[in-house]
């Protein structure tokens, strides 16, 4: 795990070598992808992937590598990972999807897109209590978010209840 987080692709490499597990979970259950998606370590993510790791590995709070780059607002990182079939409808124990974790970032707009060019339904997916990422720019005042969404959504469900 620290040879990942110091992305020491030789390091890794000599460990796998010596029959390290690629999918050993830490006690957080994060694995060697959680980590390099969350650091938007692209070069390692593709050497893992290459290596087999699981894209589907979930974590304690069920979040998978792709969740770990939405949320940290890796765009290239959540793009590697979806090219290579990542689960983008996945959910984490709060219920939060992938969109749920978009709005929340600092400069959204482009994961958002990235979010929704690959599968648009999202937009209309509910979290435990029935909100929709929409749902989440309003109670958290995401203006740059909501505005993303809207552009993508001609009809948006503002009779939604919360």
């Amino acid at each position: 795990m620290h040879a990942v987080e110091a992305e020491d692709k030789d390091m890794v490499h000599r460990l796998l070598a010596l029959g390290a597990d690629i999918n050993t979970q830490n006690r957080k259950n994060l694995t060697a992808l959680h980590l390099a998606a969350q650091q938007g370590s692209c070069k390692m993510i593709g050497y893992l992937i290459r290596k087999d790791a699981n894209l589907e590995s979930k974590d304690r709070d069920k979040e998978t590598p792709l969740a770990k780059a939405v949320q940290q607002g890796h765009l290239d990182a959540a793009r590697m990972l979806i090219e290579r079939n990542a689960d983008i409808t996945t959910r984490n124990s709060e219920d939060l999807c992938l969109l749920h974790h978009a709005v929340r970032l600092d400069h959204p707009h482009r994961m958002i897109t990235l979010l929704l060019d690959e599968r648009p339904e999202l937009k209309e997916s509910l979290d435990s209590y029935d909100r929709t990422a929409l749902h989440h720019c309003a109670q958290e005042v995401r203006l740059e978010a909501a505005r993303a969404l809207l552009e993508r959504n001609d009809h948006p469900d503002v009779g939604a209840v919360d």
